[in-house]
């Protein structure tokens, strides 16, 4: 079984009560360890120190959130990101452990990110008719902008969120502006949903719901956990 966990947002002792009471085979986290209202930087402190460690537990995936980001690189801010928080976390944090971050990952059929995958942004390319692919091309794009300190589509924020672009890359898209991908299954956070998890079709679902539910796959199978 693998145990799915959306945007902690600091509550990483929640994260591993849940991790410790399902006792998952493998666990993936969607991203967004750091931020939350009225936090601080001896929060931020002790956040980092959990993220550094559970990077390198052997059963356990780590995607980049939006918040990740704007603490891993220089120019790419969000909502609650502060500079004494920034020195306190990179204090901490080295750029070998931020390379443990991932942008997505696929378990079984499904296709997860932090924010989603918008086929806004897929419909249009040519080149490459498979998701992966296509994904892994950007990735390599990114990177590079990231190291010029300039912007790229992936990480981008679109307009609903702030951001110049239509349509927010796979940190940023908004459920507002998520278009399911035919024939891709996804699974992904960073759209807090008051109540319950978004299934939008059987094919796609957003997380985020504050840590009050998970998600956990068996055999390519979905179901969710209210905790």
């Amino acid at each position: 079984m693998t145990l799915i966990i959306p945007d902690i947002h600091n509550k990483f002792e929640k994260a591993e009560k849940i991790i410790k009471r399902l006792c998952p085979e493998k666990v993936i986290f969607l991203g967004d360890y750091f931020d939350d209202f009225y936090d601080d930087r001896f929060i931020a402190r002790d956040v980092a120190h959990w993220l550094r460690d559970s990077l390198y537990i052997k059963n356990r995936i780590h995607l980049r959130g939006n918040h990740d980001l704007c603490y891993e690189t220089e120019g790419n801010y969000c909502s609650g990101w502060e500079q004494d928080k920034d020195r306190e976390i990179n204090g901490i944090m080295r750029r070998k452990d931020w390379d443990k971050l991932e942008w997505y990952v696929y378990e079984g059929t499904w296709l997860l990110t932090h924010a989603g995958f918008t086929n806004h942004l897929y419909r249009s390319s040519k080149v490459f008719p498979i998701v992966r692919n296509f994904l892994n091309f950007a990735i390599l794009k990114a990177d590079e902008s990231l190291r010029e300190r300039c912007g790229h589509w992936l990480y981008n924020a679109g307009k609903l969120r702030g951001g110049h672009q239509r349509y927010g890359g796979i940190l940023w898209c908004d459920i507002r502006e998520f278009e399911p991908i035919p024939g891709t299954k996804q699974i992904f956070g960073h759209t807090p949903q008051e109540i319950k998890p978004l299934k939008i079709n059987k094919d796609n679902y957003c997380l985020d719901t504050h840590l009050k539910h998970v998600m956990m796959l068996y055999d390519d199978k979905v179901k969710i956990v209210k905790i």
